[in-house]
């Protein structure tokens, strides 16, 4: 069977404690067993199935939790207890069917939420509820995220199994089969785990709340070590091919050297999972040091005789034949020379537990890392420069996705269409099942038909399901792929069993894993060593000793998505008609005729005999594109595409080749344009891509298209530092097909745990808003505010009513000078802008001439009063502007304001810029500032941001608030640089970025840096000269700890009027706008 389950515990570590622990250490174990006992059998009645949940979630929940694991219940315990049932949550009221923790009559402490469902219900499955479609794990979730903090275990529970998760991840649980726990071993593990002494406790952490961090901390820490071997083994062994074959390529050697580790992986695997024979590796090398053969290739030869018994098979070592790819014969790799000395050094590799401690999620994150390693070696073997702090993941764009958003995903896209085959199949229209299936008693002729009807609909089910086709065109180290082979084999696992259910226990004989891989998964890379790892990753998932692996060339291929011309890509070029004919049955020869409308829409009635009536849209656009050029055009498709695409720019010669990137050149936008162009009628997009597309002009097509010919079912905005991008994305589903419903959007809440999408707290939204304000918004509270903000009849642009414009290239060095004369006529900008405040960061004072500018010699620019501002916002997400009389030439990172209309007061416009509400808008509204580096104010946003247009004695009160502010900051520079300029005069150091904060600090803090400070000035005290305590004496140090509380003290109270005044600036603007109470909140909290 496939490795699909995730354990929270660690297997062997976990089973290892427990061999410690034995039934005589449970108290009243006998009476404990007789509570279970009476579950047992009645759930062996089959009573169970034919029992509603609430009639008996209260004899569970006290019988289990109280009578068993030793939670007082509340009818016995009224001054204090730890079961609650139908526990009401703290942030929308709903109830969980029951929670464990502290409770009294005043107070609730909760540390568990418990949902119970009954005995017929999947737990894994969604529920087709008619306002709730969750499953009940992501139920029981959304209770635990509005529980409180000091929840941190989630119980969910059918009657028949308990599943135990921790609040940080949904796809990892530990699960107890209530019929098995009559096993004393399977007991004490359940009692271990979710009794009353071990899984809560009052204060500190509880006896599970620490194995579990243990866990965490350990499995990082062999992931690290192993990894660090693992990459120094790959060294060692590359610069050991490189001396012993000089007449081979370095690009050769490095792909054969990860072809040794990848066949090297797979076998330790199979060792640690029983399917090969134990320590063979080992022993392999073992053999060879002892031969008194007189050679140095000793193991390797050995090796090549093992790599070869297991690519056919040698019933003699209890070796399977596995075949599948990964060991077939490689003249170039069987004819290298390899010395023993090099395969010795992987003998530590061996130790590890590949089972447990190294199983094969953790090889996911490897592998994903090992790609980045290789392209480092490469890069360095063709001579191009790497950025090792970059890497491959953020200078290509490419990082690896967290589980459980592959996991939702997969379940979304995939699971989606598969949803809506189910429907269209009738689902919902079968009669229900009423009656036992087990045939034990006669059928009625009615039942029979009942059977029948449901047994047709799960064959022609089936059917869909064994012939979907998912594709990831971005397949990376196979996290996607490995996600939908999951869910695939789960979901024909449960098919299986309905029809079993429906034929009396009748288990069809089905090789269900080889046929997924074989036929269901598709992916394509650019990077030939992800393909390889792509597929070993499979190969680990499904390996078996009875069959071999199956063969993965034919739908897991490297090559160049986006591009199909051999004259831009070389031998990369991918032409997906060829490669994938059994996808595109349709493939016409490039050099054949465009096809007629005629001819297409023909050909597209006989795809889709079943639907009598087309959409509209396929009529007049087919859903496969005729690509220019003649390239050939798509027939068929895939039914899913599911992606992590690259966040990076095309090349020149590749971006004309798609039309939604003119503009914006990203490669996330090509490979939306490539997977709507190689999709089915009907077919389902997931993609993770940047929010870019939200708001920018230059995503216009990309907006225009997806809301007019395409249904967007979803669009969750993740955690902006989810990938090591930091870059803010989101899960986008596409359907293509036009549907009249509304899109779900989720925002991610930055309280809410990592692991977890609250989709019970999705907003909706129909296209038109969209299409109407031009924006992709995805709070519809947001959207209230920016309609106010927007499209008030009652503002103006600022554009409008003033000049708006950036400032030039700084000169070069031989263009300035220290002395103003007639030749350099103006000052150069050299200080730093502020809110209300523009500070110096350079004593000199430059000049340049003025029609040396290299860029924008608008003399009105530099020599009018304006209004400044940083086209950069602040780490606050802030703008930075101030206002200013003074003459100067600035840089193009500056923006200024002037000319402003007579009817608007420069000071009242500044207020409104330098509010929380004016930062606040640009960063909801405009996704280039929602980014984390290099967060940008461009041009059109200050040009278009609508002014309160008020008359001049409304301005006057802002005017009146704004100088409260400007000049209350001049006295607070003064304090701080007074302080600053002493110490360096004094002392002779250089102000680090926290010194110049020391208003900010304590006292000690400041004392504690200067002593820090004046060690590293080097040109006047050493180490060896001065020890800590000689730098500054104690008396020294207490008139200065005086003097600097003195100062900091007055300046407190300077910024404290100043952050006043500030808050009441923020107030008027709100009423300006006309802001609500709640949307203030929004506003503030946002």
């Amino acid at each position: 069977m496939p490795y699909i389950r995730k354990h929270i515990f660690n297997r062997k570590h976990f089973n290892q404690m427990l061999s410690k622990i034995d039934k005589t250490s449970i108290p009243d174990y006998d009476d404990k067993q007789e509570r279970i006992g009476n579950w047992i059998n009645y759930i062996k009645s089959g009573n169970i199935y034919s029992t509603k949940e609430t009639s008996i979630q209260g004899n569970f929940l006290n019988e289990i939790f109280s009578d068993v694991l030793g939670y007082k219940s509340r009818i016995k315990n009224t001054e204090q207890w730890n079961l609650n049932q139908e526990q009401l949550t703290t942030i929308d009221s709903k109830f969980a069917d029951g929670s464990l923790g502290f409770f009294t009559s005043e107070s609730e402490d909760i540390r568990v939420v418990i949902e119970l469902k009954d005995a017929n219900t999947n737990l894994d499955e969604k529920q087709h509820r008619f306002n709730d479609t969750r499953t009940p794990i992501e139920q029981a979730f959304s209770y635990q995220h509005k529980t409180g903090k000091k929840c941190k275990w989630i119980i969910v529970s059918n009657f028949v199994s308990i599943r135990l998760y921790h609040h940080s991840s949904s796809t990892e649980y530990e699960e107890f089969l209530i019929e098995e726990l009559s096993d004393s071993e399977n007991f004490c593990q359940f009692y271990y785990l979710l009794s009353f002494e071990n899984l809560i406790s009052i204060t500190g952490a509880s006896v599970v709340d620490m194995l579990y961090e243990k866990n965490e901390e350990e499995e990082q820490n062999i992931s690290k070590i192993f990894y660090s071997e693992f990459k120094q083994s790959r060294a060692y062994l590359y610069e050991h091919l490189k001396v012993s074959n000089p007449e081979k390529s370095e690009l050769l050697l490095l792909e054969k050297t990860q072809k040794f580790l990848d066949r090297f992986i797979f076998v330790c695997f199979c060792e640690d999972n029983r399917l090969l024979p134990e320590k063979t590796f080992k022993n392999i090398i073992k053999r060879g040091k002892e031969s008194y053969a007189k050679s140095d290739n000793k193991i390797w030869n050995e090796l090549k005789g093992f790599f070869d018994a297991i690519n056919t098979g040698s019933p003699a070592h209890n070796i399977n034949k596995f075949n599948g790819g990964l060991f077939a014969e490689d003249y170039d790799f069987n004819n290298l020379i390899i010395n023993d000395s090099a395969l010795e050094v992987l003998t530590k590799l061996t130790e590890y537990d590949y089972e447990s401690d190294i199983d094969v999620n953790i090889l996911g994150h490897i592998f994903e890392q090992s790609i980045t390693d290789i392209e480092e070696i490469k890069a360095r073997i063709e001579g191009k420069e790497f950025d090792k702090k970059k890497s491959k993941r953020k200078k290509e764009g490419i990082y690896y996705t967290p589980e459980y958003i592959t996991k939702y995903i997969v379940e979304n896209a995939v699971g989606g269409w598969l949803e809506d085959r189910k429907k269209q199949l009738g689902l919902f229209e079968l009669p229900e099942i009423d009656f036992p299936l087990n045939r034990n008693g006669k059928l009625t002729s009615e039942h029979q038909v009942i059977i029948k009807k449901h047994e047709e609909f799960w064959l022609k089910y089936k059917e869909k399901l064994m012939n979907i086709r998912v594709l990831d065109p971005a397949c990376g180290s196979g996290a996607f792929l490995n996600q939908a082979f999951n869910y695939l084999y789960a979901e024909g696992q449960k098919v299986n069993d309905k029809l079993a259910e429906l034929r009396n226990g009748q288990h069809e004989i089905f090789d269900l894993d080889k046929h997924i891989l074989s036929n269901n998964l598709y992916g394509v890379d650019l990077n030939s060593e992800s393909v390889e790892i792509t597929k070993l990753s499979l190969w680990i998932k499904t390996a078996n000793n009875k069959s071999e692996l199956t063969a993965l060339d034919h739908n897991i291929k490297c090559g160049n998505s986006l591009i199909d011309d051999p004259e831009i890509a070389g031998d990369k070029a991918f032409n997906w008609f060829k490669e994938f004919l059994e996808v595109f049955p349709g493939y016409r020869d490039y050099h054949k005729k465009k096809p007629t409308h005629e001819e297409l829409l023909e050909e597209k009635r006989s795809m889709y005999p079943d639907y009598p009536e087309i959409k509209e849209r396929m009529l007049k656009e087919p859903s496969y594109s005729y690509e220019s050029g003649s390239k050939g055009f798509e027939v068929g498709g895939f039914d899913v595409i599911i992606c992590n695409p690259p966040y990076s720019y095309l090349k020149p010669d590749s971006s004309n080749k798609y039309n939604f990137t003119k503009g914006n050149n990203n490669t996330y936008v090509a490979f939306i344009e490539k997977a709507l162009s190689l999709l089915k009628y009907e077919g389902n997009i997931g993609f993770i891509i940047p929010n870019t597309w939200f708001s920018g002009d230059n995503y216009n097509d990309i907006r225009q298209v997806l809301l007019t010919q395409y249904h967007i079912g979803q669009i969750i905005q993740l955690p902006y530092d989810i990938f090591e991008a930091y870059i803010d994305t989101s899960i986008v589903i596409i359907s293509n097909q036009i549907l009249h419903e509304p899109t779900l959007t989720y925002k991610y809440n930055i309280r809410s745990p990592k692991g977890y999408i609250d989709i019970n707290s999705f907003d909706n939204f129909d296209n038109d808003t969209w299409l109407n304000y031009g924006k992709i918004f995805l709070n519809k509270r947001l959207l209230r505010i920016g309609v106010k903000i927007w499209f008030s009849q009652n503002n103006i642009c600022l554009g409008d009513i003033a000049s708006i414009n950036r400032g030039s290239l700084p000169p070069h060095e031989n263009e300035v000078s220290e002395i103003k004369n007639e030749f350099f006529n103006i000052r150069w900008f050299n200080e730093q802008v502020y809110r209300y405040r523009i500070e110096k960061t350079d004593d000199r004072e430059i000049y340049v001439n003025y029609e040396s500018l290299r860029e924008n010699k608008n003399i009105e620019l530099f020599i009018k009063p304006k209004i400044i501002a940083r086209q950069l916002m602040s780490r606050q997400f802030r703008i930075n502007a101030t206002i200013t009389n003074e003459e100067f030439a600035f840089k193009k990172n500056l923006y200024a304001i002037y000319n402003i209309n007579d009817n608007f007061e420069p000071k009242y416009i500044l207020a409104i810029l330098n509010s929380t509400l004016f930062s606040f808008c640009q960063v909801s509204f405009n996704s280039s500032l929602q980014r984390d580096d290099f967060p940008a104010f461009s041009l059109k946003d200050f040009k278009n941001f609508p002014i309160a247009n008020v008359p001049i004695d409304l301005q006057l009160p802002f005017i009146q608030k704004v100088d409260s502010i400007i000049t209350p900051n001049l006295e607070l520079i003064r304090i701080r640089n007074r302080i600053l300029d002493y110490l360096k005069s004094i002392y002779e150091i250089i102000i680090s970025d926290k010194m110049f904060n020391w208003i900010e600090l304590k006292s000690y803090e400041t004392i504690k840096e200067l002593r820090r400070l004046i060690l590293l000035n080097k040109k006047k005290i050493t180490k060896s000269t001065w020890t800590l305590k000689n730098v500054i004496t104690i008396d020294q140090e207490i008139d200065l700890i005086e003097q600097i509380e003195r100062e900091r003290k007055k300046a407190l109270k300077i910024k404290s009027i100043i952050d006043f005044t500030d808050k009441e600036i923020d107030r008027m603007v709100y009423e300006l706008y006309g802001l609500t109470d709640e949307e203030i909140k929004i506003v503030e909290e946002g």
